[in-house]
């Protein structure tokens, strides 16, 4: 069962870290977010089975899903967040993403990029517990014995 679920920078939410029992009940007023919950959801379940492309596209694109808020604006740049953060973990193993705008424009216009994508064991990412994480095109991968 999953025991945290983790968004940020997805539609209307910011960021949100969730604690989950086996039983979980979502409830708030008219646009506060409940529906952006379930399709954060929805599309990290999307991630897992290897559907990030088409669900991001059924959205509207990753502009359309990235967090719409008031963003500080530095010398430079823009208010258009950067990523869209999604995860979870249990008491065995975690996992995360990190999806963001491309560095550099691709042939297909602005296709959501895998900045970082991580997986780890217990509740909570630690150094110690790490065992496989990408970074762009780089993987790194530590087996049963830590090498």
């Amino acid at each position: 069962m999953i025991a945290r679920l983790a968004i940020a920078g997805y539609r209307s939410i910011r960021t949100l870290t969730l604690e989950l029992a086996p039983l979980t009940i979502v409830s708030g007023a008219n646009g506060s977010g409940k529906s952006n919950l379930y399709r954060a959801l929805r599309l990290l379940a999307e991630v897992a089975q290897g559907r990030i492309g088409s669900a991001l596209a059924a959205e509207g694109g990753i502009r359309s899903a990235m967090w719409a808020g008031d963003v500080p604006v530095d010398r430079g740049s823009t208010a258009v967040p950067r990523a869209i953060r999604l995860g979870f973990a249990d008491s065995h193993y975690g996992y995360a993403i990190d999806l963001g705008l491309p560095i550099k424009r691709n042939e297909f216009g602005v296709d959501p990029e895998i900045k970082l994508e991580a997986m780890w064991t217990g509740e909570r990412l630690g150094r110690a517990n790490l065992f496989a994480e990408r970074r762009g095109p780089m993987v790194r991968l530590r087996d049963a014995a830590g090498a």
